[in-house]
């Protein structure tokens, strides 16, 4: 179970195995034939044992003041913020996010959406899901992201 933990996703078919973003630690699964999703999105990361794991809970993008912005890369942009505070506070910087997972209550927030993730990202590949939901918990939340970070233990 506990090397079933530390391995978070893996492919079931290999054809290649490369390095890709910025953390040599994981290895970013790329196998040939297969399109990589767009953006900074990779298909899949394996984590080997020797790493602690975060589980970040979802996180909206609400104001300060606990509000929700109209505008939709507000809320990306605040809800991207969240997680980078909960990643400082477990140690942890977007490089060793290994999972998005993303609901969006609109469709046509995407292009938005995958511009603010990208440029907050970077260069790194986690593996990630997105959804279009017909709403979240909070009504006026328009986003919602799930994080998993994995970090070498020393």
């Amino acid at each position: 179970m506990r090397n079933f933990a530390c391995l978070i996703f893996i492919s079931l078919i290999l054809s290649s195995v490369s390095f890709a973003g910025d953390n040599p630690d994981f290895t970013y699964l790329e196998p040939n034939g297969v399109a990589l999703p767009r953006a900074s999105f990779g298909l899949g990361v394996v984590i080997e044992p020797g790493f602690r794991l975060a589980f970040l809970t979802g996180r909206t993008g609400p104001n300060e003041d606990g509000s929700y912005s109209s505008d939709f890369e507000t809320q990306a942009k605040n809800a991207l913020a969240s997680v980078a505070t909960l990643l400082e506070e477990a140690g942890m910087a977007w490089k060793d996010v290994v999972k998005i997972n993303v609901y969006l209550t609109d469709r046509r927030d995407l292009p938005v959406w995958a511009r603010v993730r990208d440029k907050t990202v970077g260069v790194s590949r986690p593996s990630g899901t997105g959804v279009i939901v017909k709403e979240l918990a909070a009504p006026d939340a328009r986003i919602e992201i799930t994080v998993t970070a994995a970090q070498r233990v020393k």
